[in-house]
């Protein structure tokens, strides 16, 4: 049985996943719109995976900008099968409750340019 973690951006400090681990947190969506949601981590041997309420898997990748419904959803992270020790990453979901916690267009530049460059 999974237990989900609430996500609080403000104030989530780093955690450690051992290889082979898959780690799961929830979150809300508020306001409809774009979200970002994703780990911040150092290491290429993470992936996250994001879900709605109902198990109905939405995308997969480290960084991901979805547009979502009002509703809870559920991120999962797991390190890849060659991952080798502990590796630190935070989760970090952006722009779930409207207002001033928008994505930043630096982060979504980053995406952008990440995405582009690895075409």
């Amino acid at each position: 049985k999974v237990f989900p973690k609430p996500i609080d951006t403000a104030s989530d400090s780093p955690r450690l996943i051992r290889p082979g681990e898959i780690q799961v947190f929830k979150f809300n969506v508020t306001v409809k719109g774009k979200v970002g949601v994703g780990i911040r981590t150092e290491s290429d041997q993470l992936d996250a995976k994001l879900f709605d309420s109902q198990f109905k898997r939405l995308a997969s990748s480290p960084v991901m900008i979805q547009e979502l419904e009002l509703g809870e959803y559920l991120l999962a992270v797991e390190t890849i099968p060659q991952a080798s020790g502990p590796i630190q990453y935070t989760p970090v979901v952006l722009g779930n409750t409207g207002g001033r916690l928008e994505i930043p267009e630096e982060v979504i530049g980053k995406y952008v340019t990440q995405t582009t460059e690895e075409k």
